[in-house]
């Protein structure tokens, strides 16, 4: 089908307001090269047919499988919009700056990364703001891959910016594939009411807004006292069905939000101030004293374990410094709870006044939005959480966090002996479920994962005081008659999860400096579901260690 001879039409309105070039300068650089291109144009002048056009340019190289396409969305909300529009078209990898973050920090170890051929930011813009420096790292991070010898592709698009020359060489991009159209060059137009009309103007345009003529009316606010729009009255009862909300501006500050109409902003970096320069680098040591880094001759810095546990799973310095700091060996359930509630993550979810003491009662539709947040995060800082404690040698409470992991993706708690220790009649006359929800419970049993875990010392007849033990687990779930394994079963959690059970790793494990018989623990812990956990215990005879050894060593 590739190398096949095509024809593409592309229809474009005769009352389209942007000016010829726009598509068919456009179509050329991006149809037609490999070159990286910035487009900048008000919003909604359609800059999403450009990636389409790269698009079909990334499908006309190659396959699919080895010419990765990725669409990185500012938000959420607009990247499930995207998938929604893209889903029945050309296959193509949807992330926000977030995840593309995290999943691009390892890219030598992933390859999907490295097969990445066509790279689109939508709203690069955003990157004026002090929240986005994530979205000015991945295109740096994309950039600096491609300089590696593997070929991307980075298309842009933004609104109108006033420096989209310094934007365009940042990208990459050459002079024919910048395209930066002015913000009065709008698909559609808007409408600007200046005071001091007269009372037959009034009349003109109170007439056009009724009839909507005119959807934006703006005024002062000694107009809003002379003109009697509907949209001035509103919340009428048995009149209205909703309220309106109409913001006016001070008189004398008409022009200055003019300018956000119909004049282009400069775009500029807002990563941290630690990477440039300033007075504060002499004292300010934040990730030195989290213990996250180590100063080496006062210019170097290499990576700690709690730092490279925070990159891994990308979650905030403060948050892995507090885990560490709060976190001891008699820490109980209650108190891992706590401190996972203490997390830097969750400092954007604020309660409102009059709400303190909700979180004493069951979630309902208002909070259920912050609940989703608090759940799908609270995954990857257990993970970190079990790292941390892992670190510290401390195993019982390392499987508590994973149980603690299990509860939250499950929505329960393990400790309800009671309701289990039941017989079946009573607690089903108890419960009082239907047929139809006792149904949804034997698919749930159903579901159960039935894990096969085996596991073999290598050379265990052999094994010397001082030497480190070598052992090969492997792990695989028994489908029992399905042809896939699925999401986990897991109603309450607010994201599907899958499930990945078929592995095989190695463990080296360290031996004590005295020979005998040792005795180990191997364990295994799932963080989903409750219940599979498995240990097994195992014995080595560990062997003196050989005269040449200790010779070895000295």
């Amino acid at each position: 089908y590739i190398d096949e001879d095509h024809t593409l039409s592309f229809t474009v309105q005769i009352s389209e307001h942007l000016p010829p070039q726009y598509f068919i300068k456009g179509f050329t650089v991006l149809y037609n090269t490999d070159d990286n291109v910035l487009v900048a144009a008000p919003t909604g002048s359609g800059k999403i047919i450009c990636a389409e056009f790269a698009k079909l340019r990334n499908h006309q190289k190659g396959d699919e499988s080895v010419m990765r396409a990725v669409y990185i969305a500012p938000v959420e909300a607009l990247a499930k919009e995207r998938y929604n529009e893209g889903k029945r078209n050309l296959e193509i990898i949807i992330s926000t700056p977030d995840r593309w973050d995290a999943l691009s920090r390892r890219w030598k170890q992933r390859k999907h990364v490295q097969q990445v051929s066509l790279f689109i930011i939508d709203e690069l813009h955003l990157i004026g703001g002090p929240g986005w420096p994530v979205l000015e790292v991945i295109v740096s991070r994309m950039r600096y891959i491609a300089s590696q010898g593997h070929v991307i592709r980075i298309v842009a698009l933004s609104t109108s910016l006033a420096n989209a020359k310094d934007l365009g060489e940042w990208i990459g991009a050459t002079s024919h594939g910048l395209f930066n159209f002015s913000p009065r060059v709008r698909p559609v137009s808007l409408e600007v009411h200046i005071q001091g009309l007269n009372a037959t103007d009034q009349d003109i345009v109170k007439t056009l807004f009724d009839t909507g003529c005119i959807q934006v009316c703006v005024m002062s606010g000694t107009m809003c006292w002379g003109i009697s729009l509907d949209d001035g009255h509103a919340s009428r009862p048995l009149v209205d069905n909703s309220g309106k909300c109409v913001i006016f501006c001070h008189a004398p500050r008409k022009e200055y939000y003019k300018k956000f109409l119909f004049e282009s902003f400069s775009v500029e970096s807002h990563l941290h101030v630690n990477l440039n320069a300033s007075q504060r680098h002499l004292s300010d040591f934040d990730l030195e004293a989290s213990k996250c880094v180590a100063v080496e001759k006062d210019f170097d810095l290499s990576p700690n374990n709690l730092g490279m546990i925070a990159s891994y799973y990308y979650i905030s310095y403060t948050t892995i410094e507090r885990f560490s700091s709060s976190i001891t060996s008699k820490t109980k359930l209650k108190g891992l709870l706590e401190i996972l509630a203490t997390a830097s993550e969750y400092e954007l979810l604020p309660i409102p006044p009059g709400e303190r003491g909700v979180d004493t009662q069951v979630v309902g539709g208002n909070l259920g939005s912050d609940q989703h947040e608090v759940l799908l995060s609270a995954s990857r800082l257990l993970q970190a959480m079990v790292d941390v404690i892992s670190s510290n040698g401390w195993l019982t409470l390392a499987l508590l966090a994973m149980e603690l992991s299990q509860m939250i993706t499950q929505g329960i708690i393990e400790s309800v002996f009671d309701l289990l220790a039941m017989e079946d009649d009573e607690r089903r006359e108890l419960l009082q479920m239907s047929d139809a929800q006792l149904m949804d419970i034997a698919k749930s049993c159903n579901r159960y994962p039935n894990i096969d875990l085996t596991y073999d010392v290598v050379d265990s007849d052999n094994i010397r005081a001082g030497d480190d033990i070598t052992l090969m687990v492997t792990i695989e779930r028994d489908l029992e008659g399905m042809t896939e394994v699925g999401p986990v079963d897991a109603p309450r959690y607010p994201k599907t999860k899958e499930e990945g059970w078929k592995a095989k790793v190695k463990l080296d494990v360290a031996v004590p400096s005295e020979a005998g018989k040792k005795n180990f623990m191997l364990c295994f812990m799932c963080d989903s579901y409750m219940g599979c956990d498995q240990e097994h215990g195992f014995s080595v005879d560990v062997k003196q260690a050989s005269p040449d050894d200790d010779s070895g060593k000295e």
